[in-house]
Parts: structure tokens; C-alpha cells; sequence
């Protein structure tokens, strides 16, 4: 798991650059370990999800004794889904299509996601669909100390610096950045939109 994940992490490193141009500085490979689980984001999740399903990680019996994590790639569900199976925590896995009709608007995905979107995640009476609450939930919960800094620990700060602002600052980035270079009709694509966010990111990475 360990070597396919460092793969990905390469591969996405590869991506942000052709992307913006940039390599993130002062990223140690421990922090880049640490950080993906909760860093990754919908674009690469999909080819993660592939890595995690050749491994065979078992749905099970449907049981209140244990997490239940409504799942399917590519969202966000994928993180998740990983770091269950990187801690061996038994769980109920909850597959979901997005292309089929009526599996978000399902009476088992509404009774834990009233949104009708992935993740959706229930342990006993806490239901945490925020993705990367989720991974703190699991991790405080079941982790034991694994795959997490602590605050005393070196690159601490690096450590949550990286993880918020991948997930907040760069991931709203990248998608508006895209968005007007290829993803929207060429006639909506707005080149200032494009032009003035690859900027603010790139200043505040401070290159």
C-alpha cells in the first residue's frame, strides 16, 4: 500500500506542476506521507480508489457495532475508505454509483447524508460527512497514534499548515483554474479568472 501510495503522491506532485508551474517547497516525503490522506483531492481520488479495491478491502455484514462509510470513487469517500483499511478497522462499506439513478437519493444514504453526496460516514450515534472531519474522527478514535503528528512532534505546524490550506486555498484553485482553461465550453472560459488565480497561488507560495 505504502509503495502504490508513493506513486500517487509522485504523480500528483507531476500534476500540480504542469498545472501551475510550481513545486511545493519545503515538503519533507515524511509530511507528504502524512499529509495525503487528507489532501487528496477528487481529481486523483479515482485512481486511488482502483489501488484500494484490488486489495479486496471487504464490505462485511451490515452491523451497528462498527463504522459505516457509504462509498464510491471519485469523491472524497476514497480517503476515507484508505484510511479505514490502512488502520484495519472493521467497517461497513456501503457502495454507491454516482451514474446510477437513484443511488444518492436512497432512504440509507439520506438517513446519514440528507445532501445526497459521498462520503457519507456513521459511527453508533456520530455521523461525520465533512471528509476531512472524518479522517480526524478515525484517526482520534482508532488510530493509536498512527499516521499523525503530534504537537510536540518536528514539522508539526508544516504538518496542519499543508493539510488546510491543500484542502482550502489550492483544491477551490485548482478547480476554478481548470475550469477556465478546459473544463468549462470555451465561450464561459474567462482567461482573467484563470490568469489571477494561478497568481494568488502562486504568491502565496511565495514564488
Amino acid at each position: 500500500m505504502i509503495h502504490a501510495l508513493n506513486r500517487l503522491v509522485k504523480n500528483v506532485e507531476s500534476w500540480l506542476r504542469k498545472i501551475f508551474l510550481i513545486r511545493i517547497p519545503g515538503y519533507s516525503e515524511t509530511h507528504r506521507h502524512l499529509s495525503f490522506l487528507r489532501s487528496a483531492n477528487i481529481s486523483y481520488a479515482f485512481s486511488l480508489g482502483f489501488v484500494l479495491a484490488e486489495r479486496g478491502f471487504s464490505c462485511g455484514q451490515m452491523s451497528d457495532a462498527k463504522p459505516k462509510l457509504f462509498h464510491g470513487p471519485p469523491t472524497r469517500s476514497v480517503r476515507i475508505y484508505w484510511l479505514l483499511k490502512e488502520l484495519e478497522v472493521p467497517a461497513d462499506i456501503v457502495p454507491k454509483d454516482l451514474f446510477k439513478a437513484g443511488d444518492l437519493t436512497s432512504p440509507d444514504l439520506i438517513a446519514v447524508n440528507p445532501l445526497g453526496t459521498l462520503p457519507g460516514f456513521k459511527d453508533g450515534d456520530d455521523i461525520v460527512n465533512e471528509s476531512g472531519a472524518a479522517l480526524m474522527y478515525i484517526l482520534g478514535k482508532y488510530g493509536n497514534g498512527k499516521l499523525e503528528l503530534k504537537p510536540t512532534d518536528k514539522g508539526y505546524g508544516d504538518y496542519q499548515q499543508w493539510f488546510w490550506f491543500s484542502e482550502a486555498t489550492m483544491s477551490q484553485a485548482v478547480v476554478r483554474y481548470l475550469q477556465h482553461i478546459v473544463l468549462l465550453p470555451e465561450e464561459k472560459r474567462v482567461q482573467w479568472i484563470a490568469d489571477s488565480t494561478k497568481e494568488g497561488v502562486l504568491k502565496l507560495l511565495g514564488l
